[in-house]
């Protein structure tokens, strides 16, 4: 009888951690994944045809296209996994997401970013230069592999902002899972005032699942350029 078990997930080796030693990690997709086929303009609804408009300019996007975005099947996988919970931080009830491109800069965002309950912050960007443009407070940063190693690890710059001013308040979130258990016990041990947490496999693979399905939504209203990725994390 052949085996119920699905395909043997795809790994890779690479150097993870303070000691950058070899450790095999399992890749977050395997793919492409399957084929999709857009929807028919025809067989649009008039809420998904605003959708469509507002994914290819924002100026489209109006209470009619966030309607229907609110009925995908990936944004309900969104709504409906619960909340993360991450040790002493409360429920927020407005947050704000900042990115650190540079085309930040080209408005200044800064004073409606701070107006928000919580601002979480991706990697080390710097903020007091550009507070005009992407505010000046933060409550989380999300470190992805290389700058968890470069803020926390012994010998590297550690070039986190918040450090010339301590009093803020603040927490780091680790998303990698190469070697996370020795960045997060060397990153609590460099900002023993600092909450330092990290996402679990379960969840991360959660989020593979969501952006999988948010992939196949997009793809069905004409977005094309999503090809082939190998990990959600970085």
């Amino acid at each position: 009888m052949g085996s119920l078990r699905g395909p043997k997930p795809k790994t890779s080796m690479n150097r993870f951690g303070c000691s950058r030693t070899n450790t095999r990690i399992q890749h977050e997709n395997a793919g492409a994944g399957q084929a999709v086929h857009p929807i028919a303009p025809e067989d649009m609804l008039p809420a998904q045809r605003q959708l469509k408009l507002c994914l290819n300019d924002i100026e489209a996007c109006d209470s009619e296209a966030a309607n229907a975005a609110a009925r995908l099947s990936s944004i309900q996988m969104l709504i409906h996994q619960g909340p993360a919970k991450l040790g002493n931080l409360h429920k927020f009830e407005t947050c704000a997401l900042v990115g650190n491109a540079g085309h930040m800069t080209k408005k200044k965002y800064g004073e409606y970013v701070d107006k928000h309950q919580a601002v979480v912050r991706f990697n080390t960007q710097e903020v007091h230069k550009f507070a005009a443009h992407v505010g000046s407070r933060t409550t989380l940063r999300v470190l992805n592999h290389a700058r968890s190693r470069s803020a926390c690890c012994p010998g590297e710059e550690q070039t986190i902002p918040e450090k010339r001013s301590p009093s803020q308040k603040l927490a780091f979130l680790l998303w990698h899972p190469g070697a996370q258990k020795e960045l997060l016990q060397q990153c609590r041990k460099t900002y023993p005032k600092i909450e330092v947490h990290a996402l679990n496999q379960k969840f991360i693979m959660g989020e593979v699942a969501i952006m999988q399905a948010l992939r196949r939504d997009v793809k069905r209203f004409g977005i094309t350029g999503l090809d082939a990725w190998r990990q959600l994390t970085s």
